[in-house]
């Protein structure tokens, strides 16, 4: 039998979260309507490289690759609840790299040296040399494809269940933009009714029935009152911890 920690709340889950292993998800594209997702941008900075050496074609490769890097972080945060998270500046790029550290989705590695390279390409009032703005292109797109894979199925819910204790399930929700993460201490169908009676939205093509029991939230973890608790739960919600 496992032993049990409270993360916080009445929330009873097993100390050693390793042992929680995903069931079911269901996920959305962030970028499902738009045309120009960052990764075009990418291209678009890869082919200004391409072209004849020079200011002009330097200049617009940085810019491509900028917009690339903050478009998919922006997307990504402000869908966690970034701008509710008490050191949120929104108009800061590096709090958000802060807040995606905070939820594992950027490695301490990719970090340091997106924030080095920002530095040297895009804080001054200068053509980048050619070499560093490779590099900086290099590093954009590493983060890229690292998140890509979330960016193109965000979740809404994550169904997990304990290894070696048969019945045992645990639900996370979270509603777009809301910095809220509610867990339930049921299957994934239970979730998504009680997800959607507190507000939030059931998965395409789901329907939910009226007369079926709704279960209760046994935590509520809010990235505005207690942000280690739902870096926490946003790291196991992510598939960042196992």
């Amino acid at each position: 039998m496992y032993n049990h920690a409270v993360i916080g709340g009445d929330l009873q889950l097993p100390k050693d979260l390793g042992c929680l292993r995903p069931s079911t998800k269901s996920c959305t594209s962030l970028f499902k309507h738009d045309a120009h997702a960052p990764g075009v941008y990418l291209e678009f900075a890869r082919a200004d490289l391409s072209d004849t050496d020079c200011a002009r074609s330097r200049v617009n490769a940085l810019s491509n690759a900028k917009r690339a890097l903050h478009w998919q972080a922006e997307a990504l945060t402000d869908a966690l609840g970034f701008r509710r998270w008490p050191r949120a500046r929104p108009k800061h790029f590096p709090s958000r790299l802060e807040f995606l550290s905070e939820c594992l989705l950027v490695t301490p590695a990719i970090l340091k040296k997106l924030n080095t390279l920002r530095n040297e390409v895009e804080h001054r009032y200068v053509v980048p040399e050619r070499g560093t703005l490779e590099d900086y292109v290099d590093v954009v797109e590493l983060y890229l494809t690292s998140s890509d894979p979330l960016v193109g199925a965000f979740p809404d819910l994550h169904e997990f269940y304990v290894s070696g204790e048969q019945g045992r399930q645990y639900c996370l929700c979270t509603t777009r933009h809301s910095g809220v993460i509610r867990v339930y201490q049921a299957d994934w169908r239970s979730c998504l009714r009680a997800s959607s009676e507190a507000g939030g939205s059931t998965a395409e093509g789901e329907s939910v029935s009226s007369d079926e029991s709704i279960p209760s939230a046994i935590e509520f973890a809010d990235v505005a009152s207690d942000p280690t608790r739902y870096f926490r739960l946003a790291q196991l919600f992510l598939g960042r911890l196992g």
